[in-house]
Parts: C-alpha cells; structure tokens; sequence
C-alpha cells in the first residue's frame, strides 16, 4: 500500500477495513481459516494524475482472479531448557 505523501489518510483507511471485518474474526482459537480472492490485473493513469490507483475500476484492469484458502495454526513457542 503506497503512502502518496497521506500516511493519516492510509491509517484511517486500515481501521476502517479492519471494523468492517471485525465482526467476523474471532480470537478464541489457536487454528483460523483464512480466505482470500486474489487479483491479477494492470494499472491505468487514466486522469493523468501520476498515480496508479488500484482500488477503482477505472485505473486497475483485472486479468484473472483466484480465491485462496490455507488453515493456519497459531502455536506458543515452547520454552526448553537444555538439561546436562
């Protein structure tokens, strides 16, 4: 994610997406399901501005697209002691 000189602004934009999704996360578990849709496109600068954007239609062109899924385990590290 570039920053474009609006760090404040890309914040906000994070906190938004993660109270949208919030919802739908729970912590309560060592094992999470984590799907996600993958796109595979190309940038336009079609209002000349310099900067690419890719979350509108009109500057990001999709190729193909894919849905991903992978179970991933949170594990707590084991403290070991080496014993002589």
């Amino acid at each position: 994610m570039s920053v474009q000189n609006n760090y404040p602004g890309v914040v906000r934009d994070v906190l938004r997406r993660y109270e949208f999704i919030g919802d739908h996360i729970s912590l309560r578990s060592d094992i999470f399901e984590i799907i996600a849709l993958v796109q595979v496109g190309r940038g336009v600068d079609v209002n000349k501005d310099g900067y690419i954007s890719y979350r509108t239609n009109e500057e990001f062109l999709v190729d193909s697209e894919a849905k991903g899924r992978i179970v991933y385990e949170r594990s707590v590290p084991v403290a070991r002691f080496e014993e002589d």
